[in-house]
């Protein structure tokens, strides 16, 4: 499939028992664009455990969460995806077009 989704501003939401500061959590950020889909799961899966030690030995946590952005990008060129379907962008690369041209050919 040529577009791929990418995990982006990967972060940890500490929200505080105080109600005051409920509507801003605190938040451990990686805004890092370029890490592939290895260098993530390896930073969710430490998300994951951090949140579990926040829980367990900070005290005055009403919950912790992992949170992040999904963005799309063309599997050949990596341009942002821009287009509502998951087969062709647009034609923002030669192989791009080449999608373009078999989903014409596949509706037509």
């Amino acid at each position: 499939m040529p577009k791929i989704e990418r995990k982006e501003d990967i972060r940890i939401e500490v929200y505080p028992e105080d109600w005051r500061h409920q509507s801003r959590p605190f938040r451990l950020t990686n805004e890092n664009k370029d890490m592939d889909a290895d260098i993530q799961r390896h930073l969710i899966g430490e998300c994951h455990e951090l949140i579990s030690q926040i829980e367990k030995h900070v005290d005055g946590v009403k919950y912790a969460r992992l949170s992040f952005s999904c963005q799309g990008y063309c599997e050949y060129c990596g341009s942002p995806w821009t287009e509502d379907n998951d087969i062709c962008n647009g034609g923002c690369c030669a192989e791009d077009v080449k999608n373009m041209a078999l989903v014409f050919i596949k509706e037509g």
